[in-house]
């Protein structure tokens, strides 16, 4: 293909995939909220898997060019092919197969559980179904199954329809790029209109070291043969942990409860979340995703984002990176070199899910990437984490002695910095004269936005951890009992004897020569 082609196959899938956020997660929202008749239910349900499926052919297309250039890549994890199977086979059975036509799924073992990149083995296996459910006619009968060749340590997936089958001059060619098949009585999307389906499926298929086959006769119908390499297969659910895959027919059937309602007024400690987004439509949506748990505000583009988290010091960010004055790559590149708002966690959505774009965002400091369309309970949950994990922190700090930090939600550049501050401190206890201000100075910081961050870190004033520090270490030195208490006063910063022991009653409860005494 030509290579000047290859951006519009990135720019229009960009403009599929966001009707398809707008399409996708208010269907799975109004799911899980349905109390109706079930033929209604049913109805959202259509709609849900083919969004779903629009949604595999856009990124069909885009790993169409990427098999053109050779980039495309597995992301293989150690996942279910038995539970995959039936779960596309069932979704057929409930909605997406012909009338008068029969499908069904046969496999002795319970699992094949190996390592596939589930996703595109899903979207070949919709691919081949669709192109028997294509090519057959009323009564007549698709059936897919699975097979272990444990002499080979392989897989064999097969897709077999008792339909017309294929002319024998056609069988050579059918994977080929762009071919169509002369004789094929009807029109499918990936295979007569485009020819690109059966080429995917094989490329797929040979990224995973495997083969692909076909055989048919004509009146007697065809079977697609796909052989993967499953070194250590395990046949049995409860012997591994599996990578759960968020599949199309997932929703049919898997149909998970809302979190908890919040109470309706929200008080005035609510964490508040600010949404970036210049889009109006998914941008209400969002908001209305959040709103029952957070307090929201909402910017139409970077520079407003910008604009607003230095007026409003949220303590959450979700931010587009497509938009238009400043993209959100820039406006969290921005966020992070601020010393008043780099501590404020970041979430980037993208229509765009490749890694380049994804590390991209990372290198920029944010602290998750979220392709689109999203789920709604992944996204709150990602926002309930980062929200969660920054109060802990805070409670860390606020009770617990001082220590480097360890936690795993703040990134490294929240930890960098508290790492100066421990550091600066430390060096200084016995400074009496070592102050808040000195220590912003050292830090290139005013004293404004070095209390701002800090206490957002940590939920106390660096003037208070400082002489807790400080307190604290005079309470390990008076239990070691090598030095006087006017000794312990001077080692810690504290200039007379008079000062230390008020502080120290005030903080402990107990004068120091109590302490001492036990």
């Amino acid at each position: 293909m030509n290579r000047s082609k290859i951006p519009f196959f990135t720019n229009i899938s960009h403009e599929f995939k966001i009707p398809l956020s707008l399409i996708i997660s208010p269907i799975e929202e109004a799911l899980k909220a349905f109390k109706g008749p079930s033929e209604h239910k049913n109805r959202l349900q259509l709609i849900q898997m083919n969004a779903t499926r629009l949604l595999m052919l856009v990124t069909s297309l885009i790993d169409f060019r990427k098999a053109e250039q050779d980039v495309m890549k597995l992301n293989s994890e150690k996942a279910d092919l038995v539970s995959l199977g039936k779960a596309i086979v069932d979704s057929y059975k409930y909605l997406g197969i012909d009338e008068d036509k029969h499908i069904e799924f046969n496999c002795e073992l319970p699992a094949c559980i190996f390592d596939f990149d589930s996703s595109k083995i899903e979207r070949v296996l919709y691919n081949l179904i669709d192109n028997a459910n294509n090519h057959t006619i009323p009564h007549d009968k698709i059936t897919v199954s699975i097979r272990p060749e444990k002499e080979q340590e392989s897989i064999v997936l097969e897709v077999k329809d008792s339909g017309n089958g294929i002319p024998e001059d056609d069988l050579e060619k059918i994977f080929e790029k762009f071919y169509q098949s002369e004789a094929s009585t009807k029109e499918s999307i990936l295979t007569k209109d485009s020819g690109i389906g059966l080429y995917l499926c094989r490329k797929i298929v040979e990224l995973h070291k495997g083969t692909i086959e076909v055989e048919s006769s004509q009146g007697q119908g065809t079977s697609f043969i796909i052989t993967l390499p499953a070194p250590g297969l395990i046949t049995s659910t409860i012997e591994s942990e599996i990578h759960e895959h968020k599949s199309v027919a997932q929703g049919l059937n898997n149909l998970e409860s809302y979190l908890e309602q919040p109470p309706a007024i929200l008080s005035e400690n609510t964490p508040l979340v600010l949404i970036v987004e210049d889009h109006g439509a998914l941008r209400i949506h969002i908001q209305k995703l959040l709103w029952n748990f957070y307090c929201t505000e909402v910017a139409t583009q970077g520079k407003e984002g910008l604009k607003l988290a230095r007026e409003l010091i949220p303590d959450l960010i979700i931010s587009d990176i497509m938009m238009p004055e400043m993209d959100g790559i820039e406006m969290c590149k921005q966020i992070k070199e601020d010393p008043k708002l780099k501590h404020i966690p970041v979430i980037l959505l993208s229509a765009q899910g490749d890694l380049e774009s994804k590390i991209k965002g990372f290198d920029t400091g944010a602290d998750d990437f979220m392709e689109k369309p999203f789920s709604p309970q992944h996204l709150r949950s990602r926002v309930k984490n980062l929200i969660d994990c920054r109060e802990e922190l805070r409670t860390h700090f606020s009770r617990e002695e001082p220590k480097k930090p360890k936690k795993a939600g703040i990134n490294h550049m929240d930890r960098e910095f508290l790492e100066k501050v421990f550091q600066k401190i430390e060096q200084n206890i016995g400074n009496g004269k070592y102050n808040v201000t000195k220590l912003s100075e050292e830090l290139g910081m005013t004293r404004v936005h070095l209390y701002r961050k800090f206490n957002e870190l940590t939920g106390i004033s660096p003037s208070d951890y400082m002489k807790e520090t400080r307190l604290k270490t005079a309470a390990k030195l008076l239990e070691e009992g090598a030095y006087t208490i006017s000794e312990v006063g001077f080692l810690v910063g504290f200039n007379s004897h008079s000062s230390f022991s008020v502080a120290f009653k005030a903080f402990y409860g107990v004068s120091p020569k109590e302490y001492k005494a036990g």
